[in-house]
């Protein structure tokens, strides 16, 4: 018990000492979404309501929204089952938790692809290149600015 303690303490030293960094990125998206969604004939301040500004930006690269429902199943249900029943559980019934651990890992990589699949969806649909889509999946905030205040269009 002691032993798990201190290692939930290490954890938070962790997270604290990387919250900046995060905080930083956060606001570098919402700074390029703000763009993106000005460009796409959103409202721009719809960049700074966390849920919404996913399912904004989902409707830009997909020209609906069916596919957002899907990525937020596969993302929470996901996480839900890979934390809960596999790295939270102290079932003794190991082969049950490996399968919810299973299940849960394919739909976090079902989100992954789909999200995956979305931003490059959305570069397409401002015209840009493979090589740019490949930059906006790599390097997100960076790309994200850029494709918020260039001078390219919302295509079809």
């Amino acid at each position: 018990m002691q032993n798990l303690m201190i290692q939930m303490i290490l954890m938070a030293e962790r997270i604290r000492a990387l919250a900046p960094f995060a905080a930083v990125l956060v606001l570098i998206m919402v700074v390029g979404w703000w763009g993106i969604f000005r460009k796409a004939g959103y409202r721009p301040w719809l960049s700074v309501i966390s849920p919404i500004n996913l399912g904004v930006l989902h409707r830009i690269a997909w020209q609906q929204l069916w596919e957002f429902p899907v990525f937020i199943v596969c993302a929470v249900g996901g996480g839900l089952l890979l934390y809960t029943f596999g790295l939270a559980s102290r079932s003794p019934d190991i082969q049950a938790r490996m399968v919810c651990m299973g299940i849960g890992a394919v739909l976090l990589a079902a989100a992954l692809v789909l999200d995956l699949i979305t931003h490059v969806r959305l570069a397409r649909r401002f015209g840009k290149s493979g090589a740019f889509a490949l930059g906006l999946v790599l390097l997100r905030p960076v790309f994200t600015v850029l494709l918020g205040f260039d001078g390219s269009r919302l295509g079809k």
